[in-house]
């Protein structure tokens, strides 16, 4: 099954907004990706008056219902601009100021608003100021998250996603909400280009990065696992060692390395990662390069990430 966390999605979402022919290429990406994977992060809305960019209060209170399942969740992605079901495309005018509304609007629609929330727009081929929006609202650790906004339906509710809808938590999950412990969150910190010099074998580029612990809580026995890719090539090093090739659920086969000497990361923390190569091989000099990776580390789910980055051009000799 594809990797279908919602920091994923929305990557994927943001790089198409910025790529040629985007709406093409989301429409693509709703009809032949999203519906592949379950519904527990993301979701469809059509805007109430689409010719308008203001919220209606629908739209006030789809999206604060969107807003508080989510973050009590495992996080998730609010497509606007497409109908649920058929995925018929209902795009909206003015859409970046209807983006900016829901960027707006969203942080005052929870108690407390959930933190690192962000969006992006996707332009129709035939009107760039039409189109369709998407609000990114990640796993929160500081909930449960308490519908604010003053609708009768929905105020005071506390919502979870299912596989297809929103729903009013049960006492049973409300419970567990407010009992939850503070955990890591690991995140890939990379620079925009990586360096050529000698690899393990020969000349090759090397993928330096920081793993960073963006949660509350400490990490401890740390890892990571990179897809399979023919240029791969990975040696220890002094913090890191390679535990060789590992099936991973989501990633299929790939290099796995693991923190040495019982390290932990504390919160706002970051350490360096180095051992993993990219030989010369298929690759071209100055190439751009993504990469699939998973980061491990006990007491929280494992977080997928694309590494993205330019391999830097070779000297001259």
């Amino acid at each position: 099954m594809p990797i279908a966390t919602a920091a994923f999605m929305f990557e994927r979402l943001r790089a198409i907004a910025t790529a040629p022919a985007p709406e093409a290429a989301f429409l693509d990406f709703c009809a032949n990706y999203l519906s592949t994977v379950e519904g527990l992060h993301h979701d469809y809305k059509e805007k109430h008056d689409r010719r308008d960019a203001k919220l209606a209060e629908s739209d006030r209170k789809n999206l604060a219902k969107a807003v508080s399942g989510f973050a009590n969740g495992g996080g998730g992605i609010l497509i606007w601009g497409i109908e649920d079901g058929s995925l018929d495309p209902k795009p909206i005018k003015e859409i970046q100021t209807f983006l900016k509304n829901v960027l707006d609007a969203a942080p005052m629609s929870t108690d407390p608003p959930p933190a690192g929330m962000d969006g992006a727009f996707i332009a129709t081929k035939d009107d760039a100021t039409a189109g369709y929006a998407v609000l990114f609202v990640p796993e929160s650790d500081s909930g449960p998250h308490r519908v604010s906004i003053k609708h009768a339906e929905v105020q005071n509710h506390y919502y979870m996603r299912t596989t297809s809808n929103f729903v009013v938590a049960p006492h049973a999950q409300l419970a567990d909400m407010f009992g939850r412990r503070p955990r890591p969150r690991l995140e890939i910190h990379a620079p925009k280009t990586f360096p050529y010099g000698k690899g393990p074998s020969s000349f090759a580029w090397s993928l330096e990065f920081d793993i960073h612990n963006a949660g509350r809580a400490t990490a401890r026995d740390l890892a990571i696992a990179f897809e399979r890719h023919p240029d791969l090539n990975a040696v220890d090093r002094q913090t890191w060692r390679q535990l060789g090739e590992t099936t991973e659920a989501k990633l299929g086969k790939g290099v796995v390395f693991e923190l040495l000497d019982r390290r932990v990361l504390h919160p706002g923390m970051s350490i360096a990662f180095s051992g993993a190569y990219l030989n010369e091989g298929n690759l071209s000099s100055g190439e751009s390069i993504e990469m699939r990776c998973a980061l491990f580390c006990d007491g929280a789910p494992p977080e997928y990430v694309v590494l993205r980055g330019t391999l830097q051009p070779k000297p001259r000799r």
